[in-house]
């Protein structure tokens, strides 16, 4: 039959999944959280004033070094991960350059190199039993979620909220780039006995 291994592959990817969230620690995300709502009162004041046109620039740079210095890596290392890093990366470069079609690309191709991770963990598995990188990737995933909410303005109802959600958009999503930049990175390879 065609569903039993279809059926052991789902199973496959599950255990790999589960294995890889029970490394996140509660203490990660919730600092995000807070990262998030501590400048919001500083920009609503007026304390720090970040433009979308320089925030605009600053990500694309930051995604585009952090993308040339995972192909270094890769070339380096030679290891499947940082290839698998680099199309994380590049998809992130593209969306912001804002190629045409780059949003659709973004939600098509990094579910698509989870599942490649999830599928083939074999291969990824000395990187992703790193609790570390772990964390800061969920963390940094986490900023990206939150500056989408703040685009699409869920946050109407808190005071300022019209006056920050450009700015504190483009700041946490900053921050997202260069946390799941950091960690992708600088990640290191853990052995059996360490973790």
């Amino acid at each position: 039959m065609v569903y039993r291994p279809l059926k052991a592959l789902i199973e496959m990817i599950w255990k790999n999944l589960i294995s890889i969230v029970r490394l996140i620690d509660y203490r990660t995300l919730l600092a995000c959280f807070v990262i998030t709502i501590v400048p919001w009162p500083l920009i609503w004041l007026g304390f720090i004033q970040p433009t979308k046109p320089v925030m605009e620039i600053a990500a694309v740079v930051i995604t585009g070094l952090f993308t040339i210095a995972l192909v270094v890596r890769f070339a380096l290392t030679r290891h499947l991960f940082f290839l698998w890093t680099i199309g994380f990366m590049a998809i992130a470069l593209s969306r912001e350059i804002h190629f045409t079609g780059s949003d659709e690309i973004l939600l098509i191709g990094w579910p698509i190199l989870l599942g490649i991770a999830l599928w083939r963990y074999d291969l990824f598995k000395s990187y992703l039993m790193n609790p570390v990188l772990i964390n800061l990737l969920a963390g940094g995933f986490l900023f990206y979620f939150l500056s989408q909410t703040i685009d699409q303005r869920w946050w109407k109802g808190i005071p300022g909220e019209d006056v920050v959600f450009v700015r504190l958009e483009e700041l946490i999503e900053l921050l997202g780039h260069c946390t799941v930049g950091s960690a992708m990175l600088f990640s290191k390879e853990v052995r059996q006995t360490d973790t």
